[in-house]
């Protein structure tokens, strides 16, 4: 018997637009009869392919992937077959991919109530499916990533009280690692306060704060747990009102045990540097207090030896033979010698004294003192000295005096008698680190020095000569360095045997507190 349908015009356009496939299939060859637009858009076939076509003729692929099953079980049982998210395949190759859809085949009856028809109803969930396919795969990833993950990782919730205040929070989930790096195992459900005790007080506050402000918080602490150092970084997920903080913690106890044992050498190498420093300061008193007594003991007996010998030499009543006179001349230049070692040497000690409170010194006054002082003492030598202008130092002027004479004095003592001594002195004013600095140069002519003694020749004693050669003690350019240091500042050489000598001193303008 023949199907007879005929539809209203409002019912045929409503199926003919409706956002699901509908087809009226006839007969048990499922001969299709009527079919709707979106089955076209679906299927990519055209009206006349399919209109009077067995449905599995049409469509043979989906008989080979089993639908034929569900058009048999409506003609078997004379019931409604429904499937949801069935996979489906095309033959078209304009439709590429499988997709997925739910179906409703409803059994269309004759007056015998025999099934001669279905009417099917197909609803593409694609779209729907693949989404929840990427979220359950993405869920896998982060499953995985999660369980294999060396640091320890726990989710939790906070748990509030009746006036909202942040009072425990319950394990919601950990990783593998968590239970071997803290230690603890079956929290999942449970709260921090009956696994932690009161030590959970303080989680309990950290996990709020995070949760209140959304800031990153890196935290470093002993676990009461295991004993060992753990990098905990907290982060909430979500917004507030989802009451959930996650924490990730790595193992650091080889790093912190490190910090912290190198931590206590360095304060035991302090302590030690603390203990030694008192031990060469009492030393150095001592040796002060030893070298101030000694230079003002032998002062007496050195200044008698050089009377007396004067005397012996110049006594017309003693005949002195060509050779004692030659012994007592050496007697001579070596308590001379003796005098300027002890002059240098308390010198030298007075500098160890604090200084009075400095003051401003005009330079172009202290220079000009000292070169009117050395010029008397060397009126028969052949020399120039040539001055610019100087500024103003805060200093003392009695040291500040004594470097520029002790300068000038070395440049006179190590000069080539057969030639001009020219000097030169002169300054430019620098800025380092902010402060406002004056660097002196003092160049001479003299007979210089070789470079590799640049540095050495400010050492106590050093001379560069034989004692015969040239008088002094070989402290004059320690002094100056001193002198220098007392103020602050700095003083270099820089030497060139038979082209002469310049002596740089970098001295700050203004004294540092």
């Amino acid at each position: 018997m023949t199907i007879r349908y005929i539809p209203s015009k409002v019912f045929r356009s409503a199926v003919m637009q409706a956002p699901v496939s509908i087809m009226l299939l006839e007969g048990r060859g499922l001969v299709i009869k009527m079919l709707n637009e979106r089955v076209m858009n679906f299927t990519g076939k055209a009206y006349e392919e399919m209109i009077g076509q067995p449905f599995f003729d049409a469509f043979p692929e989906m008989k080979a992937q089993g639908y034929d099953q569900f058009t048999e079980e409506v003609f078997r049982t004379g019931e409604t077959v429904a499937a949801t998210e069935v996979p489906l395949k095309f033959l078209n190759t304009a439709i590429q991919g499988e997709y997925y859809i739910n179906i409703l085949l409803k059994p269309q009856k004759n007056k015998q109530g025999n099934v001669n028809g279905i009417l099917a109803t197909a609803n593409d969930v694609s779209e729907l499916v693949r989404s929840r396919n990427r979220v359950a795969e993405s869920d896998n990833k982060y499953r995985t990533i999660f369980d294999s993950m060396n640091q320890g990782l726990a989710i939790i919730e906070i748990v509030f009280d009746e006036n909202n205040k942040p009072v425990d929070y319950i394990f919601l989930e950990v990783n593998a690692a968590f239970e071997t790096e803290a230690g603890l195992k079956d929290v999942i459900g449970r709260r921090a306060s009956e696994i932690l005790g009161k030590h959970a007080c303080f989680w309990t506050e950290k996990f709020a704060e995070v949760l209140k402000t959304g800031e990153r918080v890196i935290i470093t602490d002993n676990s009461t747990v295991t004993g060992k150092w753990f990098e905990t970084n907290i982060f909430r997920l979500g917004n507030e009102e989802n009451r959930k903080v996650a924490f990730l913690f790595t193992d650091v106890d080889e790093r912190v045990n490190e910090e912290i044992r190198k931590q206590k050498f360095a304060d035991e190498l302090k302590l030690q540097v603390e203990e030694r420093t008192k031990e060469l300061d009492r030393s150095n008193r001592e040796l002060l207090h030893f070298a101030r007594i000694a230079s003002h003991d032998l002062r007496e007996p050195v200044r008698k030896i050089a009377t007396f010998t004067n005397m012996m030499m110049t006594d017309p009543e003693h005949k002195l033979e060509p050779k004692t006179r030659s012994f007592l001349e050496r007697v001579v230049v070596a308590t001379t010698r003796l005098r300027f070692i002890i002059d240098g040497i308390r010198k030298y000690i007075s500098l160890e004294r604090p200084l009075q409170e400095f003051t401003k010194v005009d330079l172009n006054m202290v220079v000009n003192e000292v070169i009117n002082s050395v010029e008397a003492m060397n009126s028969e030598k052949n020399f120039r000295v040539v001055v610019k202008p100087l500024p103003e130092v805060e200093g003392s002027y009695e040291l500040l005096q004594q470097l520029f004479a002790n300068l000038l004095q070395n440049s006179f003592k190590f000069n080539d008698p057969q030639k001009q001594l020219a000097i030169y002195i002169g300054s430019q004013n620098l800025v380092i680190n902010g402060k406002e600095h004056v660097q002196i140069e003092v160049i001479d002519t003299g007979i210089g020095f070789a470079p590799e003694y640049n540095e050495r020749i400010f050492e106590s004693f050093m001379r560069l000569h034989p004692n015969d050669a040239y008088e002094g003690a070989g402290l004059g350019l320690a002094l100056c360095r001193r002198i220098v240091e007392k103020h602050n500042g700095a003083i270099t050489a820089h030497g060139s045997e038979g082209k002469g000598a310049t002596f740089k001193i970098l001295l700050p303008l203004k004294r540092s507190i």
